[in-house]
């Protein structure tokens, strides 16, 4: 049987050729022709192989070779096996315009069919397309019937791309493959990108009569600006409508942000539309804004290349936007507010909120609003300007600054800012900026990393003057000329600086500062004070210590700030409310006033404005030399002015209201009390008591050990006495006891009653009447010398008496020019007044009670006194005839 096949085989074969012979010379080469088929060659290159070469089809070209070989034997099985297709240079622009053509004509003869079924072992074909250049194809295929193959490669390099795939049919086309973009292709189409960025896009598609489905996949290193891309997308697409239907997903990595999209695009009727979502996440970033108001944003948009809404959302805000034709772009937000957006935002600018909303074409116009003002900015690339005017706002008069404008050049990296009060100037390329505030000025240079700040404040007063036009400060008659130097390290947010006065600004004015240094460091929430040193006026104040003051989530505290290394202060503020304890172990305070040592311990608690103080201050020793206060003046030769009305000090009101006090003072050891001719021990047992909407009293007593007073060569002694506190500070109860002698006398004085209505009393051992202790006193000798014989008595009593007087109170504050002392009954007493006036003129009398008489000089001739006292009150008039 095997032999009988063979045989059979070989009687085919051969008739086979001589069937193709004769169908070349007569009858296929005259139908190929009049099918308009033409061709180079066409002949057999084996018994089983056809080859054609340069064929035509009406004109065009379709192949350069086309190599055929059938495999005869499957020709007894009816069927036609061709065992290996090879075309080399098939040409598709040709195929295309002869499928088309086709389409158009409407065949007359019935459908073709072939009578055998046919089959390819193996096929190889190139194939080329003509656009934008040539492109190239090969195709590698094995097994392929009418319903089923394999795709073992279809591989195309084109004008964009380079594509490798495989797949099968089964009625459908199936591959799967890699396309890999070609650079030139993506800078033509997509400048934005960076064209080395997207390697390749993996794809499968399912290919059949009335569409294609796809898949694909592609992911890119750095495809805009440091951004890594990764997009899946699925759609299908029909051959006769030209409908597309894409289903996408897309990841976008950029710096510390991450976006994810979900969208659909359709394609309909020749319009293209799209509708989808994202979310966006972002990381922090070195800006002064709060991390949770871009940590996430959402993100919906639709619409046509023509025309994109957009809507952006996050916890705090709303922004829609409509995009036209890529060009012109219209976009608003919901109210913003501040405390959202800024990290630190002013305690009292934490509710404000801000509304842009604007417009985008060849140039950026936007629009603020706020409840803090308005402004606009235009922006035309590479420029940028603006203006704003603000409105005042709970105190704060930002209406001072206005009108605020500002200029950008992008390109230049320069940004300048003017306004009434100050103006700014800053270049990034390299990053440098100068602030002006009158004569103030503060210079910025980004340095090694770290941002270096210096500035020059000739004059704090007027720096100061400059910035309370926006918010009231006061800082009474203190000036100073200031350096500030320092550093900022943006990203770790960490600074430090140092503030100096390079002379003594004290001399202006009467300014207290005379010296300041101040070194610091911290970060947001943290500031250190490393060392500090003060001179304010006689008063100094230092540290070495490194006081601590934390700021974080609204409280501020002290933990602790030193106060020349042994006054430790520690506590907490927050809403209006802190807590407070101040200690002192062997603290020395010395200057011009004195020095003296001593403990403390006291509590402090603010409520609102109130200020509430508990503790207690235990004195170690010390030496007073404050001179007393002159309150006392004249301002008429021949009145003495006594307590004139003090004006009511700023401040006093507040600290009436508001402060509360209970401090109690004791002492270990004796105070010295020393100024020129006087010398005073005293142990002080004294409490400091304040109550809310109450004055100040001073409760307690100071008691005197001893003393001595020595005015013009004289020499007095203080014995034990006591000044005793039962309310006003400024008017205690005297009980004051003085000793001297004179000749063989022993002299006492005796001071009682208050500051305000004292009481004189001279006795001595042994006895004398008051006006001889008086001329001992004054004179050095008693009422029967001579002198006080010849001189009058009595009335050089009275004058001597006005000069010692005159000289004791002197020396306690009191500058005295006239005097009358007078005498009832033995008792001295004086009188003190005050003129008011041309007319008017206010006496104080104290004898053996104090009254008050007011006289009024009507005309030369006429006068009248208004008296007022515990034992005779009413209205007096009296007619002098002046001689």
């Amino acid at each position: 049987m095997r032999g009988i096949h063979l045989l059979l085989e070989l009687l085919l074969v051969t008739l086979m050729i001589l069937f193709l012979a004769e169908l070349k010379e007569k009858t296929l080469e005259k139908l190929l022709k009049e099918e308009g088929i033409q061709f180079s060659f066409f002949g057999l290159t084996s018994l089983d192989c056809l080859r054609v070469e340069g064929l035509e089809y009406r004109g065009l070209p379709i192949a350069r070779e086309i190599e055929l070989c059938i495999f005869y034997p499957d020709l007894l099985n009816q069927k036609l096996t061709v065992s290996r297709l090879k075309a080399r240079e098939l040409d598709l622009n040709s195929i295309e315009k002869i499928v088309k053509e086709g389409k158009r004509e409407s065949p007359s003869d019935k459908a073709f069919s072939l009578p055998l079924e046919p089959s390819i072992k193996r096929a190889q074909i190139t194939a080329l397309y003509r656009y934008r250049g040539i492109n190239r194809g090969t195709l590698l295929a094995s097994d392929l019937t009418l319903k089923r193959g394999n795709i073992d490669l279809l591989m195309v390099e084109g004008f964009a791309a380079k594509i490798r795939s495989k797949g099968w049919y089964d009625g459908k086309l199936h591959l799967q493959g890699v396309i890999y973009p070609k650079p030139s292709y993506l800078a033509e189409i997509a400048p934005q990108i960076n064209p080395h960025s997207i390697k390749q896009i993996l794809v499968t598609t399912d290919i059949g009569r009335s569409g294609l489905t796809y898949r694909l996949q592609t992911g890119g290193r750095e495809v805009y600006r440091g951004a890594h891309i990764t997009l899946h997308s699925q759609g299908r697409y029909n051959f006769s409508s030209g409908a597309l239907h894409s289903e996408n997903e897309g990841k976008i990595e950029i710096a510390e942000s991450t976006i994810e999209s979900r969208f659909n695009l359709d394609y309909l009727q020749k319009k293209l539309s799209f509708q989808g979502e994202a979310s966006i996440e972002n990381g922090p970033y070195p800006i002064p804004i709060k991390p949770s108001f871009y940590r996430r944003i959402d993100l919906t948009f639709s619409g046509t290349p023509d025309r994109i809404s957009l809507e952006l959302r996050n916890s705090w805000s709303q922004i829609s936007a409509q995009v036209e034709g890529f060009r012109r772009v219209t976009f608003s937000t919901s109210p913003i507010p501040l405390k959202a957006l800024l990290i630190s935002p002013p305690p009292k600018l934490a509710n404000t909120s801000i509304t842009l909303k604007g417009e985008y074409s060849d140039r950026l116009e936007l629009q603020l609003t706020s409840n803090l003002g308005s402004g606009e900015i235009i922006f035309v690339p590479p420029r940028l300007k603006g203006s704003f005017a603000l409105k005042d706002f709970e105190g704060i008069r930002l209406s001072a600054l206005n009108p605020i404008e500002f200029q950008a050049d992008l390109d230049r990296g320069r940004i300048s800012l003017h306004s009434k009060l100050l103006r700014g100037e800053f270049s990034s390329k390299p990053l440098r900026g100068e602030v002006t505030i009158g004569k103030s000025k503060i210079h910025l240079k980004r340095g090694d990393g770290d941002l270096e700040f210096r500035g020059t404040i000739p004059s704090l007063k007027e720096l100061v003057t400059t910035l309370s036009r926006l918010y009231p400060i006061d800082i009474g008659g203190i000036d100073a000329h200031l350096l500030l130097a320092g550093t900022y390290d943006p990203e770790k947010e960490r600074y430090r600086f140092q503030i100096s006065s390079p002379w003594s600004p004290g001399r202006r004015e009467g300014s207290p500062i005379t010296f300041l240094d101040l070194r610091a460091h911290g970060d947001r929430e943290n500031l250190y004070i490393d060392y500090y040193a003060l001179a304010l006026a006689n008063h100094a104040f230092y540290s070495t210590k490194t006081s601590h003051i934390s700021f974080k989530d609204g409280t501020i505290s002290l933990d602790p700030l030193w106060i020349e290394d042994r006054i430790e202060v520690r506590g907490r503020y927050s809403k209006e409310r802190g807590r407070f304890l101040l200690k002192a172990r062997n603290y020395n305070y010395s200057s011009i006033e004195g020095s003296a040592t001593f403990d403390a311990t006291v509590k402090i608690l603010l409520k609102g404005k109130r200020v509430e103080a508990e503790g207690g201050i235990l004195l170690k020793g010390g030496t007073i030399t404050m001179p007393p206060r002159k309150r006392k003046s004249i301002s008429d030769p021949d009145i003495i002015v006594v307590d004139l009305p003090q004006k009511e000090e700023e401040g006093s009101h507040f600290f009436r209201e508001n402060i509360a006090l209970n401090i109690k003072i004791d002492s270990q050891t004796p105070l010295i009390y020393r100024i020129p001719d006087l010398e005073v021990h005293l142990k002080p047992d004294l409490l400091l008591w304040k109550e809310y909407q109450k004055e100040l009293q001073l409760l307690g007593y100071i008691h005197i050990l001893r003393g001595s007073y020595s005015p013009l060569g004289e020499h007095y002694r203080i014995l034990a006495s006591d000044l005793y506190f039962y309310g006003k500070p400024t008017d205690p109860l005297l009980d004051l006891h003085i000793k001297t002698k004179k000749e063989s006398y022993t002299i006492y004085i005796t001071v009682s009653g208050t500051l305000t209505n004292p009481i004189i009393r001279f006795d001595s051992d042994p006895y004398l009447p008051q006006k001889d202790i008086l001329t001992l006193l004054l004179m050095g000798s008693k009422s029967s010398s001579l002198l006080f014989k010849a001189t009058g008595g009595d009335r050089l009593v009275g004058a001597l008496g006005n000069l010692f007087l005159k000289n004791m109170l002197s020396s306690i504050g009191i500058k005295l020019d006239t005097l009358t002392l007078t005498s009832d009954g033995g008792r001295l007493g004086f009188e003190i007044g005050k003129r008011i006036g041309k007319n008017i003129l206010v006496i104080y009398k104290n004898d053996a009670v104090s009254t008050i008489i007011i006289r009024y000089e009507m005309s030369d001739h006429l006068e009248s006194e208004i008296i007022f006292g515990p034992q005779k009150s009413g209205i007096n008039f009296y007619y002098r005839n002046h001689r």
